[in-house]
């Protein structure tokens, strides 16, 4: 998968953590031909081709999936992502995003599948090629094979895709079915004693490379495979989880509540002009992308209790956010969400004036009213006001800057050009 979810998904740590001697002594190594008919039948996809299989030292397996992380784009999206999550508070200030996610990845991979070659690359390593853990993993990334070759990884996953909130969701499509494929193996296959060790793997969080990491990027990636598992067992529930893939989730609304996926609600388009040219000399626009529900629940939960910011990210409809940098690399931001209705609306504005309150200090705030408010904060200025449906968020590193964001966004659409 040419993901890097994949590589530190939560369901793989789990495998990892059932590595020790004591439960890879109790089973001999399963023949990979038998690991791919077993998991063939549970899945319930006839394989259409041969999956060739290579062996690689851990040094080369890893080094082929930090590759994924080289190419331009990534490179571009990552740096973008990283600014504007430091700006939002997701990220704590200095976060090297890329440098941190490729450290992660460490020795925790023992197979994947590679949709360029349609290869899947194993560890050639006795102990973990010997153990329930590397059979269980196989059937894993085996699942991802059937699945190109069935519904076309390449259609379903785009790359690049149209935006990271649209990429979770069908990420999560993949990952939840070869998870659920993966656990239906493992009962059928493991002994007793192995499932109740599998049960008990919870605990080993704490020694996890995941827990090194942020709050909100530990939710995007165990999001693929916590709710993504969710969502295809309520989709197998309905019925075969097949029509999915013919028709996949585009947001990771849909996958945290299926009834909308059912509903086909969409999410609303936002479009922000480029506004680097009414920013002044020197700044630029650096791209931008959609937070999504998931995103934009994790960025309140930093600052205020999960369970409001699960309610105030709910009722999301859509929205986009745009990042400018100025000549000295200071960063500018847009976020304009959009919501199912006024009330769904001031929840969320309520909800983020609490959280930027959490984060400055109510001494921080310079001006607020009903439906807005200016914050003075150390690294610059923000403005946050509700409107109707929606409610804008701007932050600019000093005043005259978010001024001029601010009347620019009021300008006629002709203005802007």
């Amino acid at each position: 998968m040419r993901r890097l979810p994949t590589l530190l998904g939560l369901a793989l740590l789990l495998l990892t953590a059932l590595s020790a001697p004591a439960l890879a002594a109790q089973r001999a190594r399963a023949d990979v031909g038998e690991i791919q008919t077993t998991t063939s039948r549970i899945r319930g996809l006839a394989a259409t081709e041969p999956v060739p299989t290579v062996p690689l030292s851990r040094d080369d397996l890893r080094a082929l999936l930090l590759a994924e992380l080289d190419d331009d784009w990534m490179r571009a999206h990552l740096a973008r992502k990283q600014t504007a999550w430091i700006v939002l508070g997701m990220l704590p200030p200095g976060f090297d995003l890329q440098a941190s996610l490729r450290a992660a990845q460490g020795d925790q991979v023992l197979g994947f599948y590679r949709t360029q070659d349609r290869t899947m690359y194993v560890l050639d390593d006795d102990g973990a090629a010997s153990s329930p853990l590397r059979d269980v993993v196989l059937a894993h990334e085996y699942t991802h094979a059937l699945q190109d070759q069935h519904f076309g990884l390449d259609q379903v996953l785009p790359y690049p895709p149209p935006n990271g909130d649209f990429d979770l969701a069908r990420l999560a499509l993949l990952e939840g079915d070869a998870t659920a494929t993966m656990l239906s193996y493992a009962e059928a296959t493991l002994s007793a004693e192995q499932l109740e060790q599998l049960g008990a793997v919870d605990g080993s969080f704490e020694h996890s490379a995941l827990d090194n990491l942020p709050a909100a990027l530990r939710a995007e990636l165990t999001f693929p495979y916590v709710e993504g598992t969710a969502f295809v067992y309520s989709m197998s529930a309905t019925g075969t989880i097949n029509s999915v893939f013919r028709r996949p989730p585009v947001s990771t609304e849909q996958i945290l509540h299926p009834s909308r996926y059912f509903a086909s609600e969409q999410p609303r388009m936002i479009d922000v002009p480029d506004l680097a040219g009414r920013l002044g000399d020197g700044w630029r626009h650096a791209g931008g992308d959609v937070m999504g529900e998931l995103d934009l629940r994790a960025m309140l939960g930093e600052w205020i209790a999960i369970p409001r910011a699960t309610i105030a990210a709910d009722g999301w409809d859509g929205d986009r956010w745009e990042l400018y940098l100025d000549a000295q690399q200071r960063p500018a931001l847009v976020l304009e969400t959009s919501w199912d209705g006024v009330e769904h609306a001031h929840e969320f504005f309520d909800a983020f004036s609490a959280a930027q309150r959490a984060r400055y200090g109510g001494a921080a705030v310079a001006r607020e009213a009903p439906s807005e408010m200016e914050i003075a904060a150390p690294e610059g200025w923000w403005r946050m006001q509700a409107a109707d449906d929606r409610v804008l968020i701007l932050f600019a590193p000093h005043p005259e800057a978010l001024h001029a964001l601010q009347t620019a966004l009021a300008a006629p659409a002709e203005a802007q050009e």
